[in-house]
């Protein structure tokens, strides 16, 4: 084991569009500080923690805490965060415990754009940002590394070039950019991927041809961009492969985030309901007992050895992930993720 994915809450000061949390019935809470003592005494020497989940972690409210003690389990430490609570004090604390990288997720770089998306207030987040640039410049620390996530879709596409413009004026080292994964049927004819989508353009033209406007704008500033077409080549489980593991803040563990819940979403067009699939759970046993037995999964999803579902002529059971065709489960044929589409850091 080389990495942990920590969910230290699922709570969140937001409502965008985008989320999980449009198509899921489960309850929202805090890591309690038993699970993560017991999470702690478990660890072997990791490699990254990155903290993020489904929830916004600036609302646990012991998170630098917790920063400060992965600190000492980990060679990094990075946080996913909408950067919409990180104020002064905050910031300071995050220099002082030694955060290795923070990544913020903005998706717009006009109010309106911003707000129909994640209902919070842009402005606010880029004034917190410029105040970690100039921190960081005062106290001459070189962290955290800050670096931004895109949700690429129909109603930012066309601003990215610009938010990438304010966001190197304000100390962005890297930037992700992920398609969106609908949650939700009206989210559906917002994705830049896929057949359908690239029939839909004029011309029909390479798929590279997205991105174009947006690398004009980057110059230096590395990027990691998603796939736009679906290949049955080269898929790969990106947790599996990094010797990964997410925990959730109640202390399930899955292979990876999108088996850490139970939700629904649409895949190409058609919705598909994802249940949870829990290898253990912390409160039961040590993480290192939970990482043997998952081994042989783990083995499976390196190889990816799983049917090519949507270029297939279609069956039902491709309407759950529970079990597929060749008897594997969980079903993971059509994971966009694997597909490099959608985009975790």
């Amino acid at each position: 084991m080389q990495e942990l994915y920590l969910e230290v809450t699922t709570r969140c000061n937001l409502n965008c569009r985008t989320c999980i949390r449009n198509s899921w019935q489960e309850p929202l809470g805090d890591m309690d500080g038993e699970t993560f003592a017991l999470l702690l005494r478990s660890l072997p020497r990791l490699r990254k923690v990155q903290i993020a989940g489904l929830g916004e972690p600036l609302c646990h409210p012991d998170l630098v805490g917790m920063i400060e003690q992965c600190k000492e389990k980990a060679d990094e430490v990075e946080l996913i965060s909408n950067g919409l609570l990180l104020d002064g004090e905050i910031a300071r604390h995050f220099l002082e415990v030694g955060l290795d990288r923070l990544i913020l997720s903005i998706d717009g770089a006009e109010q309106e754009t911003y707000r129909k998306v994640r209902g919070g207030s842009l402005s606010k987040l880029l004034a917190n940002l410029e105040a970690l640039k100039e921190l960081k410049k005062s106290r001459g620390c070189s962290h955290p590394q800050i670096g931004c996530e895109l949700v690429a879709m129909k109603d930012n596409i066309e601003e990215l070039p610009a938010l990438i413009r304010i966001l190197k004026a304000r100390g962005v080292e890297f930037l992700i950019v992920t398609n969106v994964l609908p949650y939700t049927a009206d989210m559906k004819d917002q994705i830049l991927y896929g057949e359908d989508f690239l029939r839909s353009l004029p011309g029909r033209p390479d798929p590279a041809a997205i991105w174009e406007d947006l690398c004009q704008e980057l110059g230096d500033v590395p990027v990691s961009l998603p796939a736009v077409t679906w290949k049955q080549e080269g898929r790969y489980c990106r947790f599996a492969r990094r010797r990964a593991l997410a925990v959730s803040f109640t202390g399930q563990v899955a292979p990876c985030y999108p088996l850490l819940h139970s939700y629904t979403c649409h895949i190409f067009n058609r919705e598909k309901s994802i249940h949870k699939h829990i290898l253990g759970s912390i409160r039961q046993e040590p993480l290192t007992a939970i990482w043997d037995g998952y081994q042989p999964l783990r083995t499976q999803l390196d190889e990816f050895s799983f049917p090519d579902c949507p270029t297939c002529s279609g069956c039902d059971m491709v309407e759950e992930n529970l079990e597929d065709c060749w008897g594997n489960s969980p079903a993971c044929g059509d994971c966009l993720w694997a597909a490099g589409i959608i985009q975790c850091p």
